[in-house]
């Protein structure tokens, strides 16, 4: 309540994977307003992957990907009907609150980059000029080889950890390249999703100096055990939107939000597959508290990357399936579409485990 504080202690248990994760406040209703103002952080757990010798020699640097607006007089304006249909996105765009800040490195010199999507609707679509980044981790934990990539997609929530290793002397642009989510205009037709869908430069980063002889990893440490086991259940979530009496509503299922019910039950110590189908114009970010999953392709394997996730994209009128382990935690978690305007106006449900 205004005014008054609380304190929380986690205690994790010893094979919790290391990574980058965040907090926001989660109160129906109001999560969009309050992100989009700028109650966001970072949280840094830190596990087998930063005693590999390559990655523990590099340095670090954490980016928090944040967008905003303000106006003439300095205060951040009411958000527009549209605002909620399409999902807020900010005129000024900043890592760690600095507009394009610049970044130095020496030609040969490797650096560790965790980076957070804390927005509450933009996508960034990440390239480096002149530089193939080294993903090495994602939203639930390291992978267990490093993969070379040119662009990296970072719906709203997710994160992601890549190793830079600095090329030739000059400057480079951090880009995030256009991208195109979909979206709505008045009167329901379809549109572009706003600053979305132009080219940003989040960042410069200059090469200068003597070089510095570094070397990149081959393999990494500290990633979740793939295997699964038998598959328990297997369900299908479709989110969906429509217009009623009281403005745009998004859901799960044909349901907007209700605190007061319990959606999907699962037995602990389980396994299961869950495929989302987007039957919306837009694309919508996935995510699942507490318990990460792993996508799995057309041909019934897990993806390629072997990445542990909670936070997936899913394209407007396309699915995508993952599976699941119910392992630790029982109790009551959130799943959600992590455009927040979304997830205000209901496309969020409550799963149970016991």
């Amino acid at each position: 309540m205004p005014g008054e504080s609380f304190q929380y202690d986690f205690d994790l248990p010893a094979d919790h994977p290391g990574g980058t994760f965040w907090y926001h406040p989660h109160i129906h209703g109001r999560a969009a307003e309050q992100v989009f103002r700028g109650l966001v952080g970072a949280i840094v757990v830190e596990g087998d992957l930063d005693r590999v010798p390559e990655v523990a020699a590099a340095r670090e640097r954490l980016f928090v990907l944040k967008d905003g607006t303000i106006d003439a007089s300095g205060r951040v304006p009411v958000a527009t009907m549209m605002d909620f249909m399409n999902g807020r996105e900010g005129q000024l765009v900043t890592i760690n609150g600095a507009l394009a800040p610049r970044l130095a490195m020496r030609p040969g010199e490797v650096e560790r980059w965790r980076i957070v999507n804390a927005g509450n609707a933009r996508y960034y679509r990440l390239r480096l000029s002149g530089h193939t980044m080294q993903w090495i981790g994602s939203d639930g934990g390291p992978l267990s080889t490093p993969k070379a990539v040119d662009e990296l997609l970072l719906p709203p929530g997710k994160r992601a950890e890549v190793l830079v290793q600095a090329g030739a002397p000059g400057v480079h642009r951090l880009s995030s390249l256009p991208y195109s989510r979909g979206g709505m205009m008045m009167g329901g037709m379809m549109g572009r999703s706003g600053s979305s869908a132009t080219e940003l430069t989040l960042a410069e980063l200059v090469v200068q100096g003597e070089s510095a002889a570094m070397d990149l990893p081959t393999r990494l440490a500290g990633a979740a055990d793939p295997q699964f086991g038998e598959v328990a259940a297997r369900r299908e979530l479709v989110l969906s939107e429509a217009m009623g009496p009281g403005g745009m509503r998004f859901m799960i299922d044909g349901r907007v939000f209700g605190h007061e019910r319990v959606d999907i039950r699962v037995r602990l110590d389980t396994n299961e597959e869950w495929t989302i189908r987007n039957a919306t114009d837009m694309d919508h970010p996935f995510h699942l508290h507490t318990n990460p999953f792993q996508v799995v392709g057309a041909d019934g394997r897990l993806a390629p990357s072997g990445a542990w996730e909670d936070t997936v994209n899913v394209p407007r009128g396309r699915s995508v399936t993952f599976r699941v382990r119910f392992r630790d935690f029982p109790g009551k978690a959130m799943y959600h579409c992590h455009i927040l305007e979304h997830e205000d106006l209901g496309m969020m449900g409550v799963v149970e485990v016991a």
